[in-house]
């Protein structure tokens, strides 16, 4: 038996942090993805310890293992599920082995959302193929948040709208609406940040405090932004999440992108709050390349930062 899907990849949070010390985050999908291919095989009902097997392709095409994605494989089949409907005829635990393949557009450890992905995507297809069962997207999503949230906190990708979620225990997910057409430029600086070692650190909630004031505004920016279908109030909710998250990772290179931006005809920028990600936001159209281009050339921004390409603003949802 074998299923296959396709996670939207994200390029940062339009928002992280805390309000009223609750964590949440609203991440933000693009049209670049994590395709991933589960299949069950039936094993020798002799065989003590029931294989689990995957590899990760990114986008140069070096296999790695997807620790992140088995790890939810390994806990899923040895944990009770209270909120699936699965059939008692099937026992994947003693019947199958499984066998995971993932490609994804864009690298890991860089801001993506390719860890979120890579689970739900996998989570996604086993419950397609023990027949779990879901009246609406929603409560599936809702689900799948939940389950991958014991691996790590998460983005909201799995979702087929915007979506606020405390991202630690993938509880608490609100829809807020849909995103209005645009671009974004996306710069990788190098290096790379662990999702899970970043929010193990010790001071985090008081550095999350600190800057409560600031992300409250960006919020009630981006809350507005999506209500009226204004991609610019959007972005200044998003850039103002950026600049105060320095104070949570600071690095000079965003500070540099933070004071260039507009010189690129940029709407403004959105980060990866736990990566190495950043994109500058744009309306839809080809011109607005153009800018970036020239921008990019002319302020050296290559000595800091690569360019992958310009990806489109969508919803969520896994297809």
């Amino acid at each position: 038996m074998k299923s296959q899907v396709k996670v939207p990849l994200t390029c940062g949070e339009w928002v992280q942090g805390t309000i009223d010390g609750q964590d949440f985050l609203v991440s933000c999908p693009i049209n670049a993805f994590s395709i991933v291919t589960l299949e069950l095989f039936a094993v020798d009902e002799r065989t003590e310890v029931k294989p689990i097997s995957g590899v990760r392709y990114g986008p140069h095409g070096f296999p790695q293992i997807p620790g992140k994605a088995i790890q939810a494989l390994q806990r899923f089949v040895s944990e009770p599920n209270n909120d699936l409907n699965i059939p008692s005829k099937i026992k994947i635990a003693d019947k199958y082995g499984m066998n995971l393949t993932i490609k994804s557009d864009l690298p890991s450890a860089q801001g993506f959302g390719t860890s979120s992905a890579d689970i739900y995507g996998t989570l996604y297809n086993l419950y397609n193929l023990i027949g779990a069962s879901f009246h609406d997207q929603y409560i599936l999503s809702s689900s799948l948040a939940r389950q991958a949230t014991k691996i790590e906190p998460s983005d909201t990708n799995c979702f087929r709208q915007l979506t606020a979620m405390n991202h630690r225990t993938g509880k608490g997910a609100t829809y807020l609406g849909t995103v209005p057409k645009g671009q974004v430029a996306i710069l990788n600086f190098y290096g790379s940040v662990d999702t899970e070692k970043f929010n193990q650190q010790k001071n985090l909630r008081e550095l999350n405090k600190i800057k409560e004031p600031q992300v409250e505004a960006a919020y009630r920016y981006l809350l507005h932004g999506i209500r009226i279908k204004d991609l610019k109030l959007m972005a200044k909710g998003s850039t103002l999440g950026a600049r105060s998250h320095q104070e949570v990772l600071h690095r000079e290179e965003v500070e540099k992108i933070l004071e260039l931006y507009p010189k690129a005809g940029a709407l403004g920028v959105i980060r990866a709050h736990s990566g190495t990600a950043l994109g500058l936001i744009y309306p839809e159209g080809d011109l607005y390349k153009k800018y970036f281009r020239e921008w990019y050339l002319k302020y050296q921004i290559e000595d800091t930062a690569e360019f992958l390409g310009f990806y489109n603003l969508v919803n969520g949802g896994i297809d």
